[in-house]
């Protein structure tokens, strides 16, 4: 990948104000306030559930064969996974 396409989509993501450009440093992620977190999770909220909805009907037997992958390679790095 070029550093052309790299500094493109750095420029998209300032503008869309998912990072800041720090002048002859470079970008970094800014820091967000509670109030934005919050936003954030309850568009989760709001979006996810739809979406896990949409997957589940649209799925085939390959989908859930790799759903069941993906479960079993969290069980085995987190003892936390949800069943």
């Amino acid at each position: 990948m070029s550093l052309a396409v790299v500094r493109e989509a750095l420029v998209r993501v300032v503008g869309e104000g998912l990072a800041d450009r720090l002048p002859n440093r470079g970008f970094a992620v800014p820091a967000f306030s509670d109030r934005r977190w919050q936003e954030i999770a309850e568009a989760r909220r709001t979006v996810e559930p739809v979406v896990l909805r949409m997957s589940i009907e649209r799925g085939d037997i390959d989908w859930e064969a790799r759903v069941r992958a993906a479960h079993r390679g969290c069980q085995s790095r987190h003892s936390t996974c949800m069943v």
